[in-house]
């Protein structure tokens, strides 16, 4: 796996983040690195994660707008759990903003 993560195969990459994320393997830097990279590759699993680490404050700095960044290409590579998110933030924004005009 650590092989064909090098030679950029996004899927291997998000493979080894999620052993990296594992309490037997944890090693919060390198699952995040490898996270990145599968991101950055395409994966659109890795692109959810990676959003929801963001979003979440977890194995990183919270960073809301970057989370909202990695969630949307999900989204855009189709990845269902970022579409199911997305969408339930979008829905939560025009129900306050509603409120907020009543």
């Amino acid at each position: 796996m650590k092989r064909g993560s090098e030679l950029d195969d996004a899927e291997c990459q998000y493979g080894l983040a999620v052993i990296y994320m594992n309490d037997q393997y944890k090693d919060d830097r390198q699952a995040i690195y490898w996270l990145q990279k599968s991101a950055e590759n395409g994966y659109d699993e890795a692109q959810y994660k990676l959003g929801m680490c963001y979003t979440l404050g977890e194995l990183v700095e919270q960073d809301v707008k970057t989370g909202a960044e990695w969630l949307i290409k999900a989204a855009d590579n189709g990845n269902e759990n970022a579409i199911k998110i997305l969408s339930q933030v979008f829905e939560e924004g025009n129900r306050n903003e509603r409120k907020t005009h009543k």
